[in-house]
């Protein structure tokens, strides 16, 4: 099954206990060894825990604007089941998550 990792929380903050707990979640799905990919939007590179974790697979998005996609539940495409996690509060209407 696969994981699917909504990164948006490393886009609105710089540090902090958010990012830090998701950071532990990443870094523990990476020793797992299942299958999973993040989604990441702009601005997560300059978040300062983003900055020392080792390199994941990495769906980059594109909105138009963050703060608007905050609120909104991202697209995800996938035809097999799979389990959704978002730092922020969000699902994706995906009926196989």
């Amino acid at each position: 099954m696969d994981v699917i990792l909504d990164n948006i929380g490393f886009s609105l903050q710089k540090i902090g206990g958010l990012s830090m707990v998701w950071e532990a979640i990443v870094r523990s799905l990476d020793k797992s060894g299942l299958n999973y990919k993040c989604l990441e939007y702009p601005g997560a590179s300059d978040n300062k825990v983003r900055k020392k974790m080792p390199q994941y697979v990495i769906e980059k998005r594109e909105p138009l604007s963050m703060f608007v996609e905050r609120y909104r539940n991202p697209h995800v495409e996938n035809d097999t089941p799979f389990v959704f996690h978002s730092s922020h509060y969000r699902i994706t209407n995906n009926p196989k998550a």
